[in-house]
């Protein structure tokens, strides 16, 4: 992680202290459609709902890899709520971990 660019979109830093990283307030899919016309490697977000939501709703993923853990909190946000365009995925992988998480790695359908 060290190596790679990083992103931080945030609305009150304005710097970031970890290596390779630069923050932005620029919005979520704005800065991957420039990312996706860049040559190079996968944008990966880590982490964070808010962004996933944004750029689901952008049209702006091709793949979702999520780790589905056993157990139950009781609350918090959901990873995707009512509003967003309807899509259709495929399973691509899955895979259990020593845990009982479940690795789960999620295509756009064509």
């Amino acid at each position: 992680m060290n190596d790679v660019e990083k992103i931080v979109f945030s609305r009150t830093l304005t710097e970031a202290e970890w290596s390779g990283a630069r923050v932005t307030t620029q919005s979520p899919p704005d800065v991957v459609a420039h990312l996706q016309e860049q040559a190079g490697g996968d944008v990966w977000v880590m982490s964070s709902a808010s962004i996933l939501r944004q750029l689901v709703a952008a049209g702006r993923l091709d793949r979702l890899s999520l780790m589905l853990c056993p157990e139950i909190s009781g609350g918090g946000d959901q990873l995707f709520d009512d509003g967003l365009p309807a899509s259709s995925w495929r399973l691509a992988a899955s895979e259990p971990t020593e845990t009982g998480a479940l690795r789960l790695t999620y295509d756009v359908a064509p």
